[in-house]
């Protein structure tokens, strides 16, 4: 966050001569050519494109006047800005996981499609695992379709999520993932019901939960000659009728 009482400074790298875009990180200004950000950021293009009221200057357009830019530290914009001013074109070898993952961030906040894609073609080679890559695609907002690939090695893989992966994962794409995997294991055959095995006890049940649960299950014995685990329906009281309470 810049701090309104410290004056700013030109970034070392990124204050380029002939550059016609000026932006302030913190208390750092960048100066760079503003064709980059109008023709690859649909933010920046609404932003440059806006009018303006007769005799102002518009924001950008003077060191006096930047846009700020939110959410990023002078070093991240900076990474982000190698993007378009890479002397050697194609070659991010310096580049690591964090750096992707800034860039990735910036581009999706300001709307930079093919940054964004150039930054997911590169995390695809990075150390990252399935319930990484889907932390990072939704917390950032990219095209569902990169999620796509990853629920599906989540789905069909042997063991489900763990309660680690749960956590990072969250209780919305957990359920999500969990549910996916009850519907290909169950869909052949039973309409997409899941059955239980016909060997499978109220007593196996009461003991998976309470491992589950971590609760003693000597404690909870006598549920089992009460509950209904397996659906079945209790008599209707006397003189009542299913599915109407009696007060």
């Amino acid at each position: 966050m810049s701090c309104p009482n410290k004056q700013p400074v030109r970034h070392q790298e990124y204050f380029l001569p002939g550059g016609d875009l000026y932006l302030q990180v913190d208390n750092v200004l960048f100066r760079i050519h503003k064709f980059f950000f109008e023709r690859d950021s649909a933010h920046f293009r609404t932003l440059l494109d806006s009018p303006v009221a007769p005799n102002t200057t518009r924001s950008g357009s003077s060191e006096t006047k930047p846009i700020a830019i939110r959410n990023s530290s002078p070093s991240e914009f900076a990474k982000f800005l190698f993007i378009f001013y890479n002397p050697k074109y194609s070659d991010y070898t310096d580049f690591d996981t964090a750096d992707w993952t800034c860039v990735l961030k910036i581009a999706c906040e300001h709307e930079f499609v093919e940054v964004q894609h150039c930054a997911i073609r590169a995390l695809q080679d990075c150390d990252l695992s399935t319930v990484e890559r889907i932390h990072v695609y939704k917390l950032y907002k990219v095209d569902p379709k990169y999620l796509v690939p990853l629920y599906i090695a989540m789905a069909v893989r042997d063991e489900g999520p763990t309660d680690k992966e749960v956590h990072h994962l969250g209780a919305e794409t957990s359920l999500l993932i969990f549910r996916l995997r009850e519907y290909l294991r169950s869909r052949n055959g039973f309409g997409g019901k899941s059955p239980l095995p016909p060997d499978v006890s109220d007593d196996d049940a009461l003991r998976a939960v309470c491992h589950f649960l971590q609760v003693d299950v000597s404690q909870m014995q006598s549920l089992v000659s009460t509950s209904n685990f397996k659906g079945k329906k209790s008599p209707c009281p006397k003189g009542g009728k299913r599915g109407q309470g009696n007060y």
